[in-house]
């Protein structure tokens, strides 16, 4: 039986707890009807990236260089990781075009504000 330390238990408990809560945004956004906009699509492959990390990346690495998976963790880790900073990166990107828009549309408009 392997030793287990509290580095264990306190990623097994984080990775729950990330599976869990981003289960739960998704959820709510596919649940209710007034959630479903662009923007949050985009935070719903954020979550389920992160979904991704606490549910694929955190066990195989749990599991201990010895396991049959370890070989493949580096590919996980590109995977995941890529998966994650190209979410960040649209929704960055999403939210700076609204920002660039809606000042677009004040300055050229004719009405005053």
């Amino acid at each position: 039986m392997r030793d287990v330390s509290w580095s264990f238990i306190i990623l097994s408990c984080t990775s729950f707890l990330i599976v869990a809560i981003n289960a739960i945004v998704c959820v709510f956004v596919v649940t209710n009807i007034r959630l479903r906009t662009y923007t949050n699509g985009f935070l719903v492959s954020l979550a389920v990236s992160d979904i991704l990390t606490g549910g694929l990346f955190f066990p195989v690495h749990l599991s201990g260089p010895d396991s049959p998976v370890a070989s493949s963790e580096g590919y996980l880790i590109a995977f995941v990781l890529i998966s994650g900073v190209g979410n960040i990166c649209l929704v960055t990107w999403d939210r700076y075009i609204a920002v660039v828009k809606t000042v677009y549309v004040q300055e050229n408009s004719e009405v005053p504000l």
